[in-house]
């Protein structure tokens, strides 16, 4: 059984501190955090299950790549504290669009909406809680009727 509890160190903007030279030159150079998405990571991390989180490499990875197609719909699955949710937000143009679910809103409160509203980014963001599988359904019903 794999332990979820972590047990590596982390660094300030949420890259895990590593022997490999190489990948701690990549964390300590090539991270370009906005203050809401090192806010977010800061608050994220005092939670008992932070070891959810994206690493920010991956993140930045990620959001790079949604820049680089000009993505403009997106969909999170499992938001969390709404790290990825914000993180992609960010990057999308103006009309973009995050579709963001997650099963509880228990960590919308304290964790995404502060987070997204200190970027600027609520509006992009549509946060959904339920089932994901009921959502999913629901909106390809919804999308089905529009065509």
């Amino acid at each position: 059984m794999t332990d979820l509890s972590i047990s590596k160190s982390v660094t300030e903007y949420g890259c895990t501190k590593s022997a490999d030279k190489l990948h701690q030159y990549i964390c300590d150079h090539s991270l370009r955090l906005s203050e809401a998405q090192k806010w977010l990571l800061q608050e994220s991390r005092k939670h008992p299950l932070s070891s959810m989180l994206f690493s920010s490499i991956e993140m930045q990875l990620l959001s790079n790549l949604c820049y680089a197609i000009n993505a403009r719909k997106t969909l999170d699955v499992g938001t969390y504290t709404g790290y990825s949710a914000l993180s992609i937000a960010e990057v999308l143009p103006s009309d973009g669009r995050v579709v963001a679910l997650d099963k509880t809103d228990e960590y919308l409160k304290d964790y995404c909406l502060p987070a997204w509203k200190k970027a600027g980014v609520e509006s992009k963001i549509d946060f959904r809680h339920g089932s994901d599988v009921q959502i999913l359904r629901s909106m390809e019903s919804v999308g089905a009727q529009r065509e």
